[in-house]
This record gives structure tokens, C-alpha cells and sequence, in this order.
């Protein structure tokens, strides 16, 4: 074992990551069609055009059953000498959205 990974699906348990693992949150099948291949081929592009299937996907639910993929692509390096964050996509909308989400809590 590499390490730990948690998923909302799984009631947050912790389990095995393994490495040159791809993962993804739960409920998206076709976002995984060819997913190896996207990433191996278009690298970062490659991640920003999963959660483009998934943001697709995911607009034909409802409120209740929306996970919500974020407008960003991040990642996180996590090892014993420290943490690393850094930004790898932001989608167009990004802006127009937090905007949005911003004006729905204000009026809570």
C-alpha cells in the first residue's frame, strides 16, 4: 500500500491507493471511457476533460443528487517531506459560477 484514499461514497472509510491509479468520484461511467487514454495522452488536459464529462453528467440530475464537480482541477502531492498544491485547469465558467453560488448564499 501507497497510501489512503477516503470517498464520500464509502461513508468517508479509509482504503488502499494505489499507485498510477486514476480516481474519480463515483456515479459517472462515461467520464471513464478512454480515461487512460485521455490523461496519458493529453496530460493535464486530459483530467480537465474527465470532469468536463462529469460536469455534463452531472447537470442532468437533480439538486439532491448532485455530487458537484468543482470548477477547478487541483493537485495535491502529499509526501513525507511536505504538501504540494498547485493549479492545473480552471474551466471558463469558473467565475460566472462562484458568482452565482456567492448571490445563493447571501440570500440564505
Amino acid at each position: 500500500m501507497l497510501g489512503q484514499s477516503f470517498a464520500a461514497a464509502d461513508g468517508f472509510a479509509m482504503r488502499p491507493a494505489h499507485r498510477d491509479a486514476l480516481v474519480v468520484k463515483p456515479g459517472y461511467p462515461m467520464a471513464l471511457e478512454g480515461a487512460a487514454e485521455l490523461v496519458f495522452r493529453d496530460g493535464l488536459n486530459g483530467f480537465a476533460a474527465i470532469m468536463q464529462r462529469q460536469r455534463i453528467a452531472e447537470s442532468e440530475l437533480s439538486k439532491e443528487d448532485t455530487p458537484g464537480i468543482g470548477g477547478e482541477v487541483h493537485f495535491v502531492e502529499i509526501t513525507t517531506g511536505g504538501i504540494a498544491q498547485f493549479l492545473a485547469h480552471r474551466f471558463d465558467d469558473y467565475h460566472q459560477m462562484y458568482e452565482s453560488m456567492l448571490r445563493k448564499f447571501q440570500r440564505l
